[in-house]
């Protein structure tokens, strides 16, 4: 028996890595009754080694998941600072300072809708949602209905009255976007992936305000919270709307490399697989590359691989819709209304040698980096009739009569638009009484904003 004992001794340790919890407890409280006893406890860790390790294969997958489901509906979840907006450089919203805060990103909207109806232009989609890292807890911080990025990706027929404020050119919220007469959209909560999958009834394209989801104040300054959070709502997503067939879905991520989206939360979106299934839950991430100093220094591009999806690094969302189409994510009509979109902001706000017209909204940088994507194909210039139609320009046609004389002030300190009084010397501030001084625009601004644009 000594023998007998010494030498399950010998062995015991090979097994209590496997051990569970209820295992060891045996091992520790087993009395000595003697070889048959210790036997039995032999026995029992090897059969609660083979149900872990069964476990652990059922669970897992010793094979990597297969990419997400190729005919599913995208879900697009989108970061806002630097990726849907600009911060202006405001820390610690973000670091671009190309553009001007709050100024909505050229080509975005149309991007993301793209993304939404996939390579095969479905006119069924998912409505876009936003993964922010601004607190849940500040309600003032939270997109709603009313701001103008609810108004960038809405379709133009939706536009609400009292909601549109008369800066909102400013801020790049006025290109309309290219959507199909037919197409419905769907909120992925409350069923609305049954919906879609169901061809029941939708609702026009926009913002799903209600789905998108927001951080905590603890991650507020903490850039590696921030990318766990957002990758905690991913998870979310399948976890928490799994009964609303979300694991039908297949995920588009949006993001920037000024904070924590590309690493972690990109790289951990890339490796989830969903629960249920063998496959991923990203389809792809898209990382906007900033123009900035202060930001981490770990986000590259990947490739999609036996178990990980691709991160997809991009300058632009010109540059942002050629590299979908390579992918085969959106169409090659759809980078074309990508392009439309970006040409028509550039038309607008910069001059055709690649300077700022409108500094106000953003400066030469920004401009020169449009004119070079625009320059790599060649497509369509916004007819003169387009650019009429848009309230931007509209106001800048407005000003340029009212406060300039060609490309000199004529020292006038208000002008009117839309029914509405506005500063000479600032075309986006309203004039009120509070206002102890008011002034003319200078000739330079006169000559930047009005030497090339036509009546």
């Amino acid at each position: 028996m000594v023998m007998s004992l010494l030498t399950f001794a010998a062995v015991l340790p090979i097994f209590v890595g496997a051990c569970d919890e209820a295992c060891m407890k045996e091992v520790s409280g087993q009395e000595d009754t003697g070889s048959d006893a210790a036997l039995e406890l032999l026995q029992h860790s090897v059969k609660v080694s083979a149900s872990s390790s069964a476990g652990a294969r059922d669970e897992d997958w010793v094979d990597p998941p297969a990419p997400c489901n190729p005919t599913g509906p995208i879900q697009v979840f989108s970061d806002v600072d630097d990726t849907f907006t600009s911060s202006g450089g405001s820390w610690p919203a973000g670091c671009d300072g190309v553009y001007e805060k709050s100024v909505i990103y050229p080509g975005y909207a149309q991007f993301v809708l793209e993304v939404s109806r996939g390579a095969n232009e479905s006119l069924r989609v998912l409505r876009p949602a936003l993964f922010s890292a601004r607190p849940e807890s500040f309600d003032f911080l939270k997109v709603d209905d009313g701001s103008p990025m609810a108004a960038a990706l809405a379709a133009p027929s939706q536009a609400k009255e009292g909601t549109d404020p008369v800066s909102w050119d400013y801020l790049n919220a006025e290109i309309p976007l290219d959507v199909p007469e037919l197409l419905v959209s769907y909120d992925y909560q409350q069923g609305g992936i049954e919906k879609l999958l169901d061809h029941g009834t939708g609702q026009p394209f926009g913002l799903n305000v209600d789905g998108s989801k927001y951080g905590h104040l603890s991650d507020f300054t903490n850039t590696h919270s921030m990318g766990e959070t957002k990758f905690e709502n991913f998870q979310e997503f399948y976890l928490e709307e799994a009964s609303a067939q979300s694991d039908e879905a297949c995920v588009v991520f949006i993001g920037d490399d000024g904070q924590g989206d590309c690493n972690p939360a990109a790289q951990e979106m890339r490796r989830y697989a969903k629960h249920g299934r063998h496959e991923l839950g990203l389809k792809a991430a898209f990382i906007h590359r900033l123009t900035c100093n202060s930001k981490p220094l770990n986000c590259a591009s990947a490739t999609a691989s036996p178990g990980s999806a691709p991160v997809i690094m991009f300058d632009d969302y010109l540059d942002a819709a050629r590299k979908a189409e390579q992918h085969g994510l959106i169409s090659a009509d759809g980078v074309q209304r990508v392009r439309a979109a970006v040409a028509l902001f550039f038309a607008v706000y910069c001059k055709q040698d690649g300077t700022g017209r409108l500094t106000e909204t953003l400066g030469d940088l920004g401009c020169r980096k449009l004119h070079d994507s625009l320059s790599q194909d060649t497509g369509p210039a916004p007819s003169q009739e387009a650019l009429n139609a848009l309230r931007p320009m509209q106001r800048l046609q407005t000003w340029c009569k009212s406060c300039c004389n060609g490309s000199i002030s004529n020292h006038r300190t208000t002008y009117n638009f839309q029914k509405k009084k506005m500063r000479c010397h600032h075309m986006y501030q309203e004039d009120s009484w509070w206002h102890l001084w008011s002034k003319g625009a200078s000739d330079s601004d006169c000559h930047s904003h009005c030497s090339s644009i036509s009546p």
